[in-house]
């Protein structure tokens, strides 16, 4: 054993040799070269200006870098233990370490103004370094035997990548008016802005007590007003962070639905409105309800956007049901039009089977163009469709398809029970959007 060695070897000389210089340069050479990879990739983070990849919560390389570094310096001092004197081990394992900790906070700064330069599309990493930060640093105090200037350092490493991250509350909301000011999608679907608020308050969920303690730092709604004539914070005092929070998800759904509102305000395309709004405000309420914004934003929020939603299905199905209006029995008889057809009565058939045929074709054409991307909405849409048009429309059609209304009775029959429910489940079928 070493120890035993270096003990016998300075009686029997009477010399003390200073074997920890050498034990010094390999193991410290050879701990900082077994983390050169891991502290590349995190100061790079991921490349992430290089692609278009999200960042996932957990990947950080900066993660592994802090878990490695501690792991190794544990593994060293057991290792050192079992061969130095016990009074040299203190100091060997300090000189070991300290090549790889100062390079570890030198990668921990790069990597902080690398992502302060893109904090928008990287301030969910930097929520993972500040959390892996805080999490091990009574770990790193113990396993790395840091003096009161390492120590500060870190603290200090800590602050500063919560600034930018505090910063970025109010700069989202910046985003989120330039987001507003979009145009609508031709085709009726999910706004940008939509999916991208609510994929943006999702994942700062996920780092939900680091939120929320930022959130009371930061003050509620001291994150600048949603539009300019109102400030965000009138009426609001608080010092719960859920609270605060749930503030801060308010004024940016408050931004969206404003800016969805305006998007449909002056547009000619009444049809295209309607779904636009319905195909939005569905989204937000089956997102509000099926995650852990519904925790935060409670209840009443939630009944808000799934009363509009409701409100523009209920718009939507009474764009198709207009052709029943054509289909009505307006002659006064529980028969309807007398089972003899002459004279006007031929008129008003023909009439009524000609702008049945006119809109429900105009419809069709306008639902081509549509898009409705949540299959459960569309087939419900569609059930509704079709339990209020066909047995309206059969009624009708068996009624007269027989009668002589018309010489060429064909150029208005152009649909029957069968070919209508087909057209109707082409336009909003399972595989359909």
């Amino acid at each position: 054993m070493l120890v035993t060695y270096l003990a016998t070897s300075e009686s029997e000389t009477g010399t003390r040799i200073d074997f920890s210089k050498v034990y010094v340069d390999i193991r410290s050479t050879y701990i900082f070269k077994s983390l050169t990879s891991l502290r590349t990739a995190a100061e790079t983070m991921r490349e992430p200006m290089a692609t278009s990849a999200v960042y996932q919560k957990g990947t950080a390389p900066f993660i592994q870098l802090t878990d490695c570094l501690l792991k190794l310096a544990q593994a060293e001092r057991n290792f050192a233990e079992s061969i130095l004197p016990g009074e040299q081990v203190a100091d060997t394992f300090s000189r070991t370490l300290k090549p790889s900790i100062e390079k570890y906070f030198e990668s921990t700064e790069t990597l902080a103004q690398v992502a302060k330069r893109s904090i928008q599309t990287e301030k969910f990493m930097l929520f993972d370094v500040f959390e892996t930060l805080k999490h091990f640093q009574t770990d790193m105090d113990k396993t790395l035997a840091l003096d009161a200037s390492a120590k500060k350092h870190i603290a200090n490493l800590t602050a500063s990548i919560s600034t930018p991250i505090m910063t970025s509350f109010a700069q989202y909301i910046d985003e989120a008016k330039g987001m507003a000011r979009l145009n609508m999608p031709q085709d009726g679907t999910i706004f940008e802005f939509s999916s991208n608020a609510i994929n943006h308050m999702r994942r700062l969920l996920e780092h939900q007590e680091t939120v929320e303690s930022m959130m009371v730092t930061l003050g509620d709604s001291h994150w600048g007003a949603v539009t300019d004539s109102a400030p965000a914070s009138k009426g609001r005092k608080t010092f719960s962070g859920q609270a605060i929070v749930k503030h801060y998800f308010e004024d940016i759904l408050q931004l969206l639905t404003n800016s969805l509102e305006s998007k449909t305000k002056n547009s000619r395309k009444s049809g295209l409105s309607v779904v636009f709004l319905m195909n939005n405000y569905h989204y937000i309420a089956r997102n509000i309800m099926g995650s852990r914004l519904l925790d935060v934003l409670g209840e009443n929020d939630l009944r808000i956007y799934e009363s509009l939603d409701w409100k523009y299905q209920d718009q939507f199905c009474n764009l198709w049901l207009s052709c029943i209006e054509y289909l009505a029995d307006d002659t006064g008889g529980p028969g309807g039009l007398k089972n003899k057809i002459v004279g006007s009565d031929k008129m008003t058939v023909k009439d009524k089977f000609k702008y049945f045929n006119t809109t429900l074709e105009e419809l069709v054409r306008n639902q081509q163009t549509y898009t409705i991307p949540d299959k459960e909405l569309r087939l419900n849409l569609m059930d509704r469709i079709r339990e209020a048009l066909i047995p309206a429309y059969s009624q009708f059609m068996e009624r007269y398809q027989h009668t002589d209304f018309a010489k060429n009775s064909g150029k208005y029959l152009r649909y029957n029970q069968e070919t209508l429910d087909r057209t109707l489940q082409s336009l909003f079928g399972a595989h359909s959007a």
